[in-house]
C-alpha cells in the first residue's frame, strides 16, 4: 500500500516540481557550502601556516638560547684558575684532586640542565668530573674531543652518553696553558629543555621534532618516531655512528618520509630559509615548518596534522550541507504542497474527463477559478457541449437514415417461398385465393418489367413455314 503510495507520489507532477526545487536549492546550498569551505579552507590553512612559522622560530630560538648558555660556559669554565692550577705542571699538575672535585661540584649546582662537568687529559682520559663515574674513562673517541684538541671550541651533536645511557650534549673547550694544550674541559648538559620545549609544542595538537645534519631524528613528540631516519645512511655514516658510539646500540632505522621532506630538508642544510610545505612522515600528512638552528647544525620542524587542520573547514562544509539539506527538505514540502494545491482543478478536470471518454456525456468540469486553469475547465466545457450536440445530431441523423431505410425495404418487393402456379394456364393464386396471369402476378409482386418476344418453338408452331 505505501509502496503504491509512494510510486504513485512519484509519478505525480507535484512530486516532480517539489524534487526539482529541493534539488536546486540543494546544489545552490551545495555550491555556497563548497564556496565558503574553500574560502575558510584557504584563511585558516594560512592562518594556521603563519601560527606554524612562528611556533618554530620561538622553538628553534629557544633551543638556541639553551645551546649557546653551555657552549659558553664551558669555554668560561676552561680559562677558570681553579682549572688552571690544577693542569699547570709547574704547580704540581693534577696533585690537588679532592680541592678541584668540590670545584666541579660547586659549577653543577647553578645551571639547571648542567649534569657534568669533567677535565680531560690530552690522552681523553678523565682526570676529574663531577659525576665520579666518569673518571678514569676514555673518551678519546668522541668526535668533540678530538676537536677541542685542535685548538677550537667544539658542541657535539646528540649523544647517548656511555655512563648515563640517556641522551645529552656535551661542550668542549681546549684549556690553554702557557700556548699549549694542557686538556680538555667537557660540560655535560641534560637535553631536558629541548624535550620540554617540544612537548609544549605538541600540548597544543601540534608535532614537534629535531633532526640533526644527518636527518635523525633526535627528538620527536611522538616517541616512536625517534631515533629514526628521514634519509638513508650511507654505510661510512654508519660505521661513524658505531665507532663514535653516539647512539650506543641503538639501531637508527629509516621512516616513512615524503620526497617532499627529505627535499626540504636538504635545501635547508644548503643554507636555504625556514620553509613550510606539505608532506606525510610516519604514515601520516601533515603541514609543517622547518627551521634550522644557529648553535647546532639541527633542524627544528613544527607541523600540524592535516586532518586537523582540515577539521574547522570539514565542519563548516558539513553544517552547510546539513542545513542546506534541511532548507531542500522545507522547500521540498512546501513546493509539493503548493503544486498539489494549484494541481487539484486538472486532477478534478482529469477525472471528468475520464468520465466524459467513459460515457458519461452530461459530465462537466465546475469552473472554480478564473485563471488559466478556470478557463481550461470552460475550454473543456465547451468542447463537451459541442461534442454532445454533436453526437445527438448524429444519432438523429441515424434514427432518420435507418428509418428510410426500413420504408425503402418495406417498399422492396421480393418472390419468395412457394408459388401456387396452375400447370395448364399458368396462372398463379395469390393469398387471397384470386388466380392472376403469371405477368401481372411478378409485375405486381416484384420491380421485374417485362418485354414481350417469341421463342423459336413458339414462332415455329404459330407461324409453320409454308
Amino acid at each position: 500500500m505505501i509502496r503504491r503510495l509512494l510510486e504513485n507520489a512519484r509519478g505525480s507532477l507535484s512530486f516532480k516540481l517539489g524534487a526539482a526545487f529541493a534539488v536546486a536549492v540543494l546544489a545552490s546550498v551545495g555550491a555556497m557550502g563548497w564556496c565558503a569551505y574553500d574560502w575558510a579552507r584557504g584563511s585558516a590553512v594560512q592562518h594556521e601556516l603563519d601560527h606554524l612559522q612562528t611556533l618554530c622560530e620561538e622553538l628553534g630560538a629557544q633551543i638556541d638560547h639553551s645551546l649557546a648558555n653551555g657552549k659558553g660556559l664551558a669555554f668560561h669554565l676552561a680559562t677558570a684558575r681553579n682549572v688552571q692550577d690544577y693542569l699547570d705542571p709547574a704547580k704540581g699538575g693534577p696533585t690537588r684532586q679532592e680541592d678541584i672535585l668540590r670545584w666541579l661540584d660547586l659549577q653543577v649546582d647553578h645551571p639547571r640542565q648542567l649534569s657534568a662537568v669533567f677535565i680531560m687529559s690530552p690522552a681523553g682520559i678523565c682526570l676529574a668530573s663531577s659525576n665520579r663515574a666518569f673518571t678514569g674513562r676514555d673518551f678519546s673517541f668522541r668526535a668533540y674531543f678530538q676537536e677541542a684538541m685542535t685548538g677550537r671550541m667544539a658542541s657535539s651533536d646528540w649523544i647517548i652518553g656511555t655512563v648515563t645511557k640517556s641522551p645529552r650534549i656535551f661542550n668542549a673547550s681546549p684549556i690553554w696553558i702557557r700556548g699549549q694544550i694542557a686538556g680538555v674541559l667537557v660540560t655535560e648538559f641534560r637535553v631536558e629543555d629541548v624535550e620540554e620545549a617540544v612537548r609544549t609544542i605538541s600540548a597544543k595538537g601540534l608535532s614537534a621534532s629535531v633532526f640533526n645534519e644527518r636527518g635523525i631524528i633526535l627528538t620527536h613528540s611522538e616517541p616512536g618516531l625517534q631515533y629514526h631516519t628521514i634519509l638513508p645512511l650511507s654505510p661510512d655514516v654508519q660505521a661513524e655512528l658505531k665507532r663514535n658510539k653516539q647512539f650506543l646500540a641503538q639501531s637508527i632505522d629509516p621512516v616513512e618520509a615524503s620526497p617532499e621532506l627529505m627535499d626540504a630538508f636538504r635545501t635547508l642544510r644548503a643554507g636555504a630559509k625556514p620553509v613550510t610545505l606539505p608532506y606525510r612522515l610516519g604514515g601520516q600528512s601533515k603541514w609543517g615548518t622547518l627551521t634550522p638552528l644557529t648553535e647546532r647544525p639541527w633542524t627544528v620542524a613544527v607541523a600540524i596534522p592535516q586532518s586537523t587542520l582540515n577539521a574547522p573547514m570539514t565542519k563548516v562544509l558539513v553544517n552547510t550541507l546539513l542545513a542546506g539539506a534541511a532548507i531542500a527538505l522545507a522547500v521540498f514540502a512546501l513546493a509539493y504542497g503548493l503544486a498539489w494545491s494549484l494541481l487539484r482543478p486538472i486532477r478534478t478536470l482529469s477525472r471528468t474527463i475520464g468520465r466524459f471518454g467513459a460515457g458519461d456525456s452530461q459530465a462537466r468540469e465546475p469552473v472554480l477559478v478564473t485563471d488559466e486553469r478556470g478557463r481550461l475547465a470552460q475550454e473543456f466545457n465547451r468542447m463537451a457541449d459541442r461534442l454532445q450536440a454533436h453526437q445527438e445530431d448524429l444519432e438523429a441523423l441515424v434514427q432518420d437514415r435507418t428509418l428510410d431505410l426500413e420504408t425503402s425495404l418495406a417498399e422492396v418487393k421480393t418472390l419468395r417461398g412457394l408459388i401456387p402456379i396452375c400447370g395448364y394456364c399458368k396462372e398463379i393464386r395469390d393469398e387471397e385465393g384470386a388466380w392472376w396471369q403469371l405477368e401481372r402476378y411478378i409485375h405486381d409482386h416484384s420491380e421485374a418489367e417485362f418485354s414481350h418476344g417469341i421463342c423459336p418453338k413458339c414462332k415455329e408452331r404459330v407461324f409453320p413455314k409454308p
